[in-house]
């Protein structure tokens, strides 16, 4: 029985963890795509344009975000590094819908946690009912014997 309850401790354990990779993610996602946004905001106009920070092509390099079907550096490669307007807001999509799909992941998460965690209480209430019948036997057995 020890070893079931240890089985769900880590079980519980590693999918906390990747919830807690996972939040992390979706948080520097959202920080990104506000950066993107701010740049939005800051254009003059319609037909203006701003550079993408390096930080922001860099994260979206290290974790394969793509923008319009494209690597980001094949999307800066077609449309250069001062982008427009609609550029910028494929940009901030691009981000926001990765920063969603990570935050996804940590609700879905969250239900398999609970259902672990019911696993676990169920597990343990079996384990004290049979340990009360064992003892309601040991008792038997000793009045039995007298």
């Amino acid at each position: 029985m020890e070893n079931i309850m240890l089985l769900f401790t880590e079980l519980a354990n590693a999918k906390f963890d990747q919830m807690s990779k996972k939040t992390e993610v979706s948080r520097d996602a959202q920080d990104m795509a506000n950066r993107v946004d701010a740049l939005l905001a800051s254009l003059a106009d319609a037909k203006g344009k701003a550079e993408l920070p390096e930080d922001v092509i860099a994260y979206m390099r290290e974790n394969n975000i793509e923008v319009n079907g494209m690597s980001i550096d094949k999307f800066i490669a077609e449309n250069g590094t001062n982008l427009d307007k609609a550029d910028l807001t494929a940009v901030k999509s691009a981000l926001e819908s990765h920063s969603g799909r990570a935050s996804d992941f940590v609700q879905q998460n969250q239900l398999k946690l609970q259902q672990l965690m019911q696993n676990f209480n169920t597990a343990v209430t079996m384990a004290n009912s049979v340990q009360s019948m064992n003892a309601e036997s040991a008792k038997s057995i000793a009045q039995s014997i007298r």
